[in-house]
């Protein structure tokens, strides 16, 4: 009995050595696959990591860019109703001039050189006056040009992100 135990152990040993000479042939074999699978998922994760991160900062620009647009929504608000307010400010004065100038008209002649030059004096301050409404409403039309302008760019900015965010979650999407 003691030798057939001799005899299984050998026929063991044999094969167990066999089995561990194919191993190491699999994995000889197998080293260079491995190898190049290692490398190519390690570019692809570097190229993933870079790819999300350019995602981060193009979704920061355009959370920034949405701010922009919304500041520039309200400033259009703003001139639209300066705007309003300079065109009745020179209605009024235009109405008050043609006032002055009604009364001017209608005032009688003997005795009215006081009244005559106190409606001078008034249509010379509305004169004044509607002049500065002028130059008001000339300044914020220059405002509201500057704000469109600015606006625009602003806004092909934004375009151009928001492609940019399409390409790079485009991107993300092929990586995943």
């Amino acid at each position: 009995m003691n030798s057939r135990l001799i005899v299984f152990k050998r026929k063991l040993t044999r094969e167990i050595t066999a089995v561990r000479a194919e191993l190491v042939r699999a994995e000889q074999q197998a080293a260079p696959y491995v190898e190049f699978c290692q490398r190519r998922y390690d570019l692809l994760r570097t190229r993933l990591e870079d790819t999300q991160l350019r995602l981060a900062e193009t979704e920061s620009a355009l959370a920034d860019r949405r701010g922009n647009s919304l500041e520039i929504a309200c400033l259009q608000d703003r001139l639209r109703a300066h705007r309003r307010i300079h065109e009745d400010v020179e209605t009024d004065f235009q109405r008050q001039m043609d006032e002055v100038e009604g009364r001017l008209t209608a005032s009688s002649p003997p005795g009215g050189s006081a009244q005559l030059a106190q409606l001078a004096a008034e249509r010379h301050t509305a004169a004044i006056e509607r002049d500065a409404a002028v130059i008001e409403r000339d300044a914020a039309v220059i405002v509201r040009d500057a704000a469109q302008e600015e606006r625009d760019t602003v806004r092909g900015e934004l375009h151009a992100r928001t492609a940019s965010l399409q390409d790079a979650e485009n991107a993300a999407r092929l990586l995943r």
